[in-house]
C-alpha cells in the first residue's frame, strides 16, 4: 500500500503556486496588458518564456493578453526570485529536497493613467515529478493563480 501511495505521488508532481492578494480588484477583469519588469533574477531568455507560459495560462482562465504598448489596464510583474533548479537532482533526490524550483513574485494591476488598482503576490515551487518535474508546471500554476486574481475568483 505505501509503494502504491509513493508511486501515486512522484507521478503527479510536486509543483504549486500560492496566490495572496495584497489589494483586491474591484471588479473582475477580462483584458490586460502583460509586463515583467526588468530584473536580475531573470534572464531575457527567461523573461520571454516567462511572458508566454503566462499568457497561455490566463488565456485559459478566461483573461486574454493584449500587446504590451497598447493602452488600458496592465499586469505588472517583479520577479523576486526566480530558480529552476535541477531536474535531475529532483528526479534522483526529490524526496530528500535537492534540486528544487521556486518563484516569488509581485504582481501590481495598474490603469491606464499608471495608477494602481490591485496587487497580489504569487509564489511557486517544485520539489519532484515524473522525470524530476518540470518548471514548466510550476509557471503554468503562477499563471492559474494570476487568472484567478484578475478574474475575481480568488
Amino acid at each position: 500500500m505505501r509503494l502504491i501511495f509513493l508511486a501515486i505521488l512522484l507521478l503527479s508532481g510536486c509543483a504549486s503556486a500560492s496566490l495572496t492578494v495584497d489589494r483586491p480588484l474591484a471588479a473582475p477583469l477580462r483584458e490586460v496588458s502583460l509586463r515583467i519588469e526588468g530584473s536580475d533574477k531573470v534572464n531575457e531568455e527567461q523573461q520571454a518564456h516567462l511572458c508566454t507560459l503566462l499568457t497561455s495560462s490566463l488565456s485559459k482562465t478566461g483573461v486574454a493578453v493584449r500587446p504590451e504598448d497598447s493602452r488600458g489596464i496592465t499586469l505588472a510583474g517583479r520577479i523576486e526570485r526566480y530558480s529552476p533548479g535541477n531536474q535531475s537532482l529532483r528526479w534522483l533526490f526529490g524526496l530528500f529536497g535537492a534540486g528544487g524550483g521556486a518563484i516569488e513574485s509581485t504582481w501590481r494591476v495598474v490603469d491606464s493613467a499608471g495608477k494602481e488598482i490591485g496587487s497580489c503576490r504569487v509564489d511557486g515551487s517544485i520539489h519532484m515529478g515524473p522525470g524530476g518535474g518540470y518548471f514548466d508546471v510550476v509557471l503554468g500554476k503562477v499563471g492559474q493563480r494570476l487568472g484567478e486574481f484578475l478574474s475575481g475568483s480568488k
